[in-house]
């Protein structure tokens, strides 16, 4: 009988040596091993925060969390914890608590960052509150940039690029597919007519080169020249027209180019031999009203007026 009593006495007490091992191995972890000192923090947001939650210091455990008051300020809902640090701890007066997680899966903490000042915080002040830290919150961080991110440059940019390939796509369908069909049109229309403007300039020249001087003669064969390589260059980019559109819209300004100095130097042989043949005509005119005029020179005119009419 008296052995049972023993057995039975052994095993409660051991049983309350692991209860009283077990109360301070949760003490130690939470930081609270004797008497402790209240602080106080506020913060906007408080997720993964609870009663126990542990306080930091620079990394080292010095308390836990007691309590969470939600309380209005200003219009708007914030959370003053209240905080249990041991006893006689020196807590700087510019220190920033911030609520931290160190990893996906731990649990959340207070990290107490030890400011410069020589001041320490009396017991029942305020330590100044920090943002949210941690790997979640600079996911979320992360995360609402690359929304702002989305929302304010991307998206404005894609649709930008979106508007701007529309209007190219327009501008190719409305207007240089229209430009390049005429184009071709007037590539052709030129190589069916400018080969009988030739033809027409050779037989003007032909008539007229006993008129013209061996310059104008010169100039004109320059003309032609250039018209022929004009033709030359104008079947050319016809072809390379039809082979590619931008290098057809090329070819169409030196086209343009040259037919206007085609046009200026027509005009100028127009002229010219417009003027031959007035020259010619009034040379007609006055051999047959005096046919001497061809054997003998023109008098000079005279300061004492016309010359005397002979009578026959």
């Amino acid at each position: 009988m008296i052995n049972s009593k023993w057995n039975l006495t052994l095993v409660g007490g051991f049983v309350l040596l692991a209860l009283a091992s077990l109360v301070l191995t949760l003490a130690l972890l939470a930081g609270r091993t004797g008497s402790t000192d209240t602080y106080y923090t506020l913060y906007s947001n408080v997720t993964g925060l609870k009663f126990g939650s542990r306080v930091l210091f620079e990394g080292y455990p010095v308390g836990q969390v007691e309590e969470i008051e939600p309380f209005e300020h200003q219009g708007q809902m914030r959370f003053r914890v209240r905080l249990s640090v041991i006893e006689g701890w020196k807590i700087p007066s510019d220190s920033i608590a911030r609520s931290t997680a160190s990893g996906v899966l731990a649990p959340q903490t207070i990290e107490i960052s030890a400011g410069a000042s020589p001041q320490p915080l009396s017991p029942g002040a305020t330590i100044t509150g920090g943002g949210a830290g941690g790997l979640m919150s600079t996911v979320e961080g992360l995360a609402g940039n690359v929304d702002e991110l989305t929302d304010e440059a991307l998206l404005p940019l894609l649709k930008n690029l979106n508007r701007q390939v529309t209007v190219l796509g327009t501008i190719l369908q409305e207007d240089i597919r229209p430009l390049a069909q005429n184009s071709n049109k007037v590539m052709a229309a030129a190589a069916t007519q400018v080969p009988q403007i030739l033809g027409n300039l050779e037989r003007v020249s032909q008539r007229t080169e006993n008129m013209l001087s061996p310059q104008r003669v010169e100039a004109l064969g320059r003309t032609i020249d250039n018209a022929d390589r004009t033709l030359a260059s104008l079947r050319s980019s016809s072809q390379q027209l039809e082979q590619a559109t931008p290098d057809a819209l090329a070819a169409l300004r030196e086209l343009r180019l040259t037919l206007e100095s085609l046009s200026r130097r027509s005009e100028s042989i127009t002229q010219n031999v417009e003027s031959s043949t007035r020259n010619l005509q009034e040379f007609s005119r006055q051999i047959r009203r005096s046919p001497g005029t061809l054997l003998r020179a023109p008098e000079p005119p005279r300061d004492d007026g016309p010359p005397p009419e002979v009578k026959p």
